[in-house]
This record gives C-alpha cells, structure tokens and sequence, in this order.
C-alpha cells in the first residue's frame, strides 16, 4: 500500500467444499497439467524465473545502497525489500517442490512440514518465543 511503513502479510485461508476451494484445486489442477505438458519441469521453470527474480532484486538493492537512486518511499524500493526478504525461503520451497515431487509420500509431508515450520516462525516470531516457553 502506497505509503504504508509497516510490513503487512495476507493471509489467505481456503476451506474444502467451498468456492474458493474449488479455485484452489482448479489452479493445482493446472499446475499439474502444465508439470505434465512441459514434461515434468513446471518447477524447474518457476525456480529459474524466482532465481532470476531474487537476483535481480539483489543487484538493484546493492546498487540502490552505493549509489541511492531509489527514494526509500518509492513502492518500487519497498517490492525490492519484500523479494530480498522472503525471496529466498520461496526459491527454497519452489525447488524443493520440484525435488521432493519425485520422492515418495513420507519425504513429501516431511518437506512440507519443515517449509510450514519455517513460515511460521518467520512470519509468527512469538510463536517460536512460545515454544520455547514450554520447553523450558
């Protein structure tokens, strides 16, 4: 939001037998007919475009932090945060998608579970404070 100085993360939750589910699974319904059509490597193509991406933003911020061509209120210099800031956790889940997609169910789930973990903790850093209150 044009303005906004604080971080603002949406959320959005789908239940199954609704509408918005319906879309949900229609849109991994074509993920899964892309993965097929261009033989397997849809996660491939989605990695290289996000490495591409994360670099990019990378460079800019370098070059933003030499040289300061970029206003800090401009929207453009707030995405180039976000993608530096989370850009690498989705490299990392999109091509760890594309490795555990040939693995079987159990490495699967473990994988999911480890990126779920890891989302949580960075997105709901009391709840890690938390955990650790209980452990202690």
């Amino acid at each position: 939001r044009i303005g906004q100085t604080e971080v603002c993360h949406l959320w959005n939750l789908v239940s199954k037998e609704t509408r918005e589910g319906a879309v949900f699974q229609r849109l991994f319904e074509k993920l899964e007919e892309e993965r097929a059509a261009l033989g397997g490597k849809v996660f491939d193509i989605l990695g290289e475009l996000l490495a591409v991406v994360c670099v990019v933003a990378y460079i800019l911020t370098l070059a933003n932090a030499i040289w300061g061509f970029l206003d800090r209120q401009l929207l453009v210099l707030q995405i180039l945060d976000i993608v530096r800031a989370y850009g690498s956790l989705a490299l990392v889940a999109v091509v760890g998608m594309e490795a555990m997609s040939k693995r079987n169910i159990i490495f699967r789930v473990v994988f999911y579970l480890a990126i779920a973990v890891i989302v949580v903790f960075l997105f709901f850093p009391e709840t890690y404070q938390m955990l650790l209150g209980m452990v202690a």
